[in-house]
């Protein structure tokens, strides 16, 4: 009479460890993310070419259902890109920099591969800034919005594509 009371609870506390078993479960263990990449700007097309740094804050990520982290990236990218000058509308190349600083949510599809998404902002000194030539623009600060993936090609070494605004950008990454 007891194991028929008891039955159900039984079952369901079974089928609870075995949906859980089939869900992803999330790693408590994310590392350091060191990425070095190249690309192409949108803004003045030019080439692009910097440094981002990962450090997780969420490692068992915003769902519960996914295997998944949150980092807080940022870094700095040098940009080769047109200058747009005030008095002749002159047009020519130069070197400006961005500081991009975003929330990175990366889904772990595979033990090799992920997707992720970043919103954040970029502040960015154009070349006359730095080169002190008046311009028709001066810093601004760029809402920063990307979508990408890494492929895993070890323990420590990824390749990493990233698609959105300011760039596109190819890369790789250490996980420390």
């Amino acid at each position: 009479m007891l194991l028929l009371a008891l039955g159900p609870s039984v079952l369901r506390a079974q089928s609870d460890d075995e949906a859980s078993a089939a869900a992803p479960a999330p790693s408590s263990s994310r590392p350091f993310q060191l990425e070095a990449h190249g690309g192409l700007g949108w803004y003045g097309l030019g080439p692009v070419a910097g440094v981002r740094f990962g450090i997780p804050i969420l490692k068992d990520g915003l769902a519960r259902s996914l295997d998944d982290a949150l980092y807080l990236n940022g870094g700095a990218d040098l940009y080769y890109v047109a200058r747009y000058c005030v008095r002749d509308g002159c047009q020519n190349y130069g070197l400006g920099v961005g500081f991009p600083i975003a929330a990175h949510w990366e889904i772990y599809l595979s033990s090799s591969l992920s997707v992720f998404a970043e919103l954040g902002v970029n502040v960015y000194l154009t070349p006359s800034q730095l080169d002190g030539r008046p311009s028709a623009f001066g810093a601004a600060p760029w809402f920063l919005a990307a979508v990408g993936g890494t492929w895993r090609l070890s323990d420590t070494f990824s390749l990493v594509l990233r698609v959105g605004n300011p760039a596109l950008t190819m890369g790789i990454q250490l996980e420390l």
